[in-house]
C-alpha cells in the first residue's frame, strides 16, 4: 500500500504537473522576475515548483521573528514592496493548494477503496453502539486535550516558540482557502491519517505499549519534522505525540477505526474554529 521511495522520488523529480506559468497575471510575472524568477512556460515537477517557493519564500519576513532569522532574509529588490510581495506568496499558495488538493482527494479515495469493507463494518457497530463509545471517545479526547495543552505552556515558557511551524503553515493557508483547508482537517486527515497511522500499524505491532508509542510518535514526528524551522520547534514532536498515543490507546481499546475517526474530526473542528477566530483577529 502506497508508493515505494523509487516511485515517490520519480514523481517528485519527473512527473509534470503543472504549467505555472498560466497561472499568474503579467504583472505577476513581472515581479516574479525581479525577485529573480524566471518561468519558462512548460509543465513543471513538483521538484521544481517546490524550488521556485522556495526562491521566492527567501524574501520572507515578519516581525514576529527572531533577530537571527531576520538576519537571513534578503531584502526585496528595488521597486518591489512588501504589500506586492505579500500578494504573491498568497497566490503561490493558492497554486500549491490547488494541485495538493487534488492529490488529496486521490489520497482520500484510495484509502476509502482500500479500507473501505473495514470501514463499513465498523461504522456499523459504531453507530449501534455509540451512547457508549461516546462516552470513552470524549473522556479520551478531554485527556488528551489537558496533556496538550499542559505540554504547549511549558514549550512556550521555556522557548520563544509560540506554536509548530505545521500549525502557522496551516493558518496561513486557511486564511486563504478556509473551505478547503477546513474539509482537509475534518474530513481527509480523520479518515486517511488514522487508516495508516491507527490502523495500518496495528495489524503489525501486537503488543500494546510499543503499538501505542510508535503509533503517537510517527505520528507526531511526521507532522513536525517535515518543515521545522528550530531545534527548539522539534518540542512540538511531544504535542503531536501525545495526541497520537491517546487515538492509539483509544483504537487498541475498541479495535473500531471510526472511534478514532470521530476523535480526531472533533479536535480537528475545534483546531479549524480557533483558525477561524484567528483569522478575523489578523
Amino acid at each position: 500500500m502506497g508508493l515505494r521511495l523509487d516511485e515517490w522520488k520519480e514523481r517528485y523529480e519527473n512527473k509534470e504537473i503543472v504549467n505555472i506559468k498560466n497561472e499568474f497575471t503579467i504583472n505577476e510575472l513581472a515581479l516574479l522576475q525581479k525577485l529573480g524568477v524566471e518561468l519558462m512556460d512548460k509543465l513543471y515537477t513538483e521538484r521544481e515548483f517546490e524550488i521556485l517557493d522556495m526562491k521566492v519564500i527567501s524574501y520572507y519576513y515578519d516581525d514576529t521573528m527572531s533577530d537571527e532569522e531576520k538576519a537571513e532574509c534578503i531584502p526585496l529588490p528595488e521597486g518591489v514592496s512588501r504589500e506586492e510581495y505579500n500578494k504573491l506568496t498568497d497566490k503561490i499558495h493558492e497554486i500549491n493548494l490547488k494541485y495538493g488538493f487534488i492529490i488529496y482527494i486521490v489520497l482520500l479515495v484510495g484509502t476509502i477503496i482500500v479500507f473501505g469493507r473495514q470501514m463499513l463494518h465498523d461504522f456499523k457497530i459504531f453507530k449501534e453502539y455509540f451512547r457508549e463509545y461516546n462516552i470513552l471517545i470524549l473522556k479520551t479526547w478531554g485527556k488528551a486535550l489537558v496533556t496538550i495543552i499542559i505540554i504547549n505552556l511549558i514549550i512556550q515558557i521555556f522557548t520563544n516558540e509560540s506554536s509548530a511551524t505545521n500549525q502557522k503553515n496551516l493558518q496561513e493557508m486557511f486564511n486563504i482557502l478556509p473551505i478547503a483547508v477546513a474539509a482537509l482537517s475534518i474530513i481527509y486527515a480523520p479518515i486517511v491519517e488514522e487508516s495508516l497511522f491507527r490502523g495500518v500499524i496495528r495489524k503489525f505491532i501486537n503488543n500494546k505499549y510499543l503499538y501505542i508509542i510508535f503509533s503517537g510518535v510517527l505520528f507526531g514526528a511526521l507532522h513536525v519534522i517535515d518543515d521545522f524551522q528550530t531545534v527548539q520547534e522539534l518540542l512540538y514532536i511531544f504535542v503531536y505525540s501525545a495526541l497520537g498515543m491517546y487515538l492509539a490507546s483509544l483504537y487498541y481499546k475498541t479495535n473500531n477505526i471510526c472511534t478514532n475517526m470521530y476523535m480526531h474530526f472533533l479536535q480537528n473542528t475545534l483546531s479549524v474554529v480557533g483558525m477561524l477566530l484567528l483569522k478575523f483577529m489578523i
